[in-house]
């Protein structure tokens, strides 16, 4: 693993999810571990089984509690990289795709009141979407 240089200070004001992401991963804290597991998370997937991120519950709870700034952070995603729209983006999520989830579901999951299976299903891709985000994003600040 490369040793990254960064300060928490540096760390939470990198992406607008970086302290709720850190937080998650830290029990509540911010610590030098979950910098680390942040941008080990955005090179290997959040699938990979982070603190915090792995059970459903766990995932559906951080989604829901921080829905808007994650549906933000997918919308300039989408835009940045010329997608079509942020629905269409999320259903091109690999976890996503596998599960069959429909457009109803994604948009339901991101801009409604989500509930049953398929719901939790992509507020579990939107949580991971977070993870992953915010450790390319400490990454990046930590290279510079």
């Amino acid at each position: 693993m490369t040793k990254h240089t960064i300060t928490i200070a540096q760390a939470r004001a990198c992406h607008p999810l970086a302290p709720a992401v850190l937080r998650q991963l830290g029990d509540g804290r911010i610590t030098r571990e979950a910098i680390s597991d942040a941008i080990e998370a955005g090179r290997h997937g959040a699938d990979a089984g982070w603190h915090g991120f792995i059970y459903t519950a766990d995932t559906v709870h951080f989604a829901r509690s921080h829905r808007k700034e994650i549906v933000k952070s997918i919308e300039q995603a989408a835009c940045d990289l010329g997608e079509p729209g942020a629905v269409s983006f999320v259903l091109g999520f690999r976890c996503v795709k596998q599960l069959g989830s429909t457009e109803s579901d994604v948009a339901s999951a991101m801009y409604g009141i989500a509930a049953g299976r398929d719901a939790y299903d992509v507020l579990n891709a939107l949580a991971w979407f977070a993870l992953e985000e915010v450790g390319r994003a400490i990454e990046a600040e930590a290279e510079r």
